[in-house]
């Protein structure tokens, strides 16, 4: 009976591609592993149990051998039908695994470019407000200096020491565009006056004012500059914990390339 040599073979060969097929095609966690199990118990249970309820009238041993036989396609049919339906409920996980790390990545990436742009843009400003600061230090040395060389000079240094305290706190009384408006009118006199001791006194009062102004436009750089600083503090500290994430996440890809790769195409039953 040809038929019954065929379809004996057809069934061989099926059992031997499904066995095949469960080998190497999944990647089995514990969880998969026992769904497996429960599938041989249940395939064993069911043959032994079909054996027992065809063969009555033949002996136990025969009945066990059968159903054994019965067994191994019945497992390998249950354990291919278990694997791609939990392969189908369960796809995202892992198909997604290696794109999320990668967005991530990148996410990082765009965020480490955005401030180290922001680092550069706060040492430029930094240097410019530092190199305004040394013009304008340089510039208050010399109005301060040429305003003591008057106040000791002359034989009348506690008379010119008491004006220069004075003009001092009329000048400081002025507000920004008051004691601007006072320079330039200090200026002004200073090119109308023709007695040499009263121009002296007019310059040295318009040095005054603007040693004034500079104070006032020195502090408030060096404010600029602390909350640079400040910035540049915090900017430098999350390029630091994120270079340190990003480094973190590449080793993950790398780790889960190389563990894709050493798997071959088996797909993960997780």
């Amino acid at each position: 009976m040809w038929y019954i040599a065929v379809g004996a073979i057809v069934v061989i060969w099926l059992v031997v591609a499904g066995v095949v097929n469960l080998a190497t095609a999944y990647r089995y966690t514990k969880a998969s592993l026992f769904a497996l199990a429960i599938v041989l118990v249940a395939s064993g249970g069911f043959s032994q149990w079909l054996a027992a309820t065809i063969l009555t009238d033949a002996a136990r041993g025969t009945q066990v051998v059968v159903g054994a036989l019965i067994t191994v396609p019945l497992f390998v049919l249950g354990g291919n039908v278990m694997a791609e339906t939990w392969r189908r409920l369960r796809p995202k996980e892992s198909s997604d695994e290696e794109g999320g790390r990668q967005r991530r990545e990148e996410e990082h990436l765009t965020r480490l470019t955005a401030i180290e742009r922001e680092l550069e843009s706060i040492s430029a400003r930094q240097r410019e407000v530092e190199g305004l600061n040394r013009d304008r230090l340089d510039r208050q040395s010399l109005l301060r200096a040429a305003v003591e060389k008057w106040e000791q000079g002359g034989g009348v240094a506690r008379i010119r020491a008491t004006k220069v305290h004075q003009w001092q706190g009329e000048l400081a009384q002025l507000e920004g565009s008051a004691l601007e408006n006072r320079r330039q009118e200090l200026a002004e006199q200073v090119a109308r006056e023709k007695d040499p001791v009263r121009r002296e006194q007019l310059e040295v009062q318009g040095y005054m004012a603007e040693l004034e102004q500079l104070a006032r436009l020195l502090a408030q750089p060096n404010r600029q500059l602390d909350e640079l600083k400040q910035r540049h503090l915090v900017l430098t500290a999350e390029r630091d914990s994120i270079r340190q994430e990003l480094a973190r996440v590449r080793q993950e890809i790398q780790d889960f390339r190389r563990r894709r790769e050493s798997q071959g195409d088996r797909i993960p039953l997780e």
